[in-house]
């Protein structure tokens, strides 16, 4: 794979049902693991909020569909 410098990131801050984040966590590393970047829990939004990163673009529509979560928002990670 080329330079990792100039890498897109998309981020997405999901919410989960209560106490839910592994079996979320999880299911995305089942599908999309080859693509992620991070995925941690985040900080300043509870326990049941987590944040992914990936280096391409995993539609919202299809992290919804996962059982167990609440909302996702895709928010800018700009570029690593």
């Amino acid at each position: 794979m080329g330079d990792t410098e100039d890498m897109e990131r998309y981020s997405y801050l999901i919410r989960t049902g209560p106490g839910r984040n592994e079996y979320v966590v999880a299911t995305i590393r089942k599908y999309y693991g080859e693509l992620l970047i991070n995925v941690k829990k985040d900080p300043n939004g509870g326990e049941n909020c987590l944040i992914i990163t990936a280096v391409t673009e995993i539609p919202t529509e299809a992290i919804e569909r996962i059982g167990e979560v609440e909302t996702v928002n895709r928010f800018s990670a700009g570029t690593q």
